[in-house]
């Protein structure tokens, strides 16, 4: 039985640091949208949003949410 990877060994390839939802809604953040604004954007309520700012956050080890467009562009998730 072959054991499976530890997270910093696998292929950032085949597993995305962020998931399809989230990389919409990082986007909307580089743009400096508003959860509500990004909310309404792509149909969603404002906690989705949020709860997937969150997730995103903690990805990038980000504490702040201003911090998040450097992590973007450090992890080539965004271009500039």
């Amino acid at each position: 039985m072959t054991a499976l990877p530890q997270t910093s060994q696998l292929d950032t390839e085949t597993t995305p640091l962020l998931t399809r939802s989230e990389m919409r809604i990082a986007h909307f953040i580089a743009q400096g949208r508003t959860a509500r604004d990004i909310a309404q954007s792509l149909n969603l309520s404002a906690r989705t949003v949020e709860s997937h700012t969150d997730s995103i956050k903690r990805k990038l080890n980000c504490a702040k949410k201003s911090d998040l467009f450097l992590a973007l562009l450090q992890n080539g998730l965004i271009r500039f």
